[in-house]
């Protein structure tokens, strides 16, 4: 018995060392709220119920969600580029005016249930700073920019609708058009604009020579060298795809700044030892 006792405190003390304290640094941001894991996901991404299980739950540190342009030059926070891809609604959303997006509801995954709707990024901006006025949020700005509007215009129009966003210092944007976040940044130097690329030369090179904040990339497209670079140029690094807990370890964090994260029960286990 004493030997067993001995064993098992010998195991949580491995258990407490293999921790790692610099995790706890990690910003760990809901990928749509609770994540795209769609088999086990209870609540589809991007919708209200997944971003508020995400941060009253789980108590994860902020959520990323996803923004589409609609035909006037509003936004809705939805992924996809058609609205009948996870609602009942048909069009493309860059076809369609704000108010033939309200209402939608999206599709409940393996039942045809429809219950929460699609909100528009206005209606975000209100909950955030209603009920989570301290937590991260990163927004994902979704292309193609195919409206009746040139980018920098569009860019100009989404400037207006950061101001909804008083709490400047935990909120980034992020998007895959450099373009984009350089008109951006031309409205307001403040804004922190984030580029979806690899970590590779090409990857960095925009980054440093459109003079964007920092970079968004995938789990497997990293180098050491160039997030050190980064690093040292004042940049931010969020990562992102991976979903089990196994698929954290491996990796080195010392450059990273937040992950999204699609299995909040995953991350939290890894990053905050829970």
């Amino acid at each position: 018995m004493r030997l067993f006792i001995l064993t098992a405190f010998s195991l949580f003390l491995l258990g407490c060392e293999s921790y790692d304290p610099q995790l706890k640094k990690v910003i760990l941001y809901g990928h749509g709220g609770m994540g795209f894991d769609l088999i086990n996901g209870k609540h589809a991404p991007n919708s209200v119920a997944s971003i508020q299980e995400a941060l009253d739950i789980y108590e994860l540190d902020g959520v990323e969600v996803d923004v589409r342009f609609t035909r006037d030059g509003d936004a809705i926070v939805y992924h996809d580029e058609y609205l009948e891809t996870a609602t009942q609604c048909k069009g493309r959303i860059t076809g369609l005016r704000i108010e033939q997006t309200m209402g939608c509801k999206y599709r409940k995954q393996f039942f045809n249930e429809y219950k929460e709707e699609v909100i528009s990024l206005d209606s975000f901006a209100n909950l955030v700073n209603s009920k989570y006025p301290n937590r991260y949020v990163s927004l994902n700005i979704q292309g193609p920019f195919d409206l009746p509007f040139i980018l920098d215009s569009v860019a100009g129009i989404f400037h207006e609708k950061l101001k909804y966003f008083p709490f400047k210092d935990k909120l980034t944007v992020e998007c895959s058009d450099a373009n984009f976040l350089y008109y951006l940044k031309q409205r307001d130097s403040s804004h922190k604009c984030l580029l979806i690329a690899q970590i590779d030369s090409g990857g960095v090179k925009d980054v440093l020579g459109f003079e964007l904040d920092g970079i968004v990339a995938k789990f497997e497209t990293r180098d050491e060298l160039l997030e050190q670079q980064l690093k040292d140029e004042g940049k931010m690094i969020l990562l992102y795809g991976q979903k089990k807990f196994r698929n954290f370890k491996g990796y080195d964090y010392t450059y990273i700044d937040g992950v999204q994260v699609d299995n909040p029960i995953s991350a939290l286990k890894y990053f905050r030892n829970k």
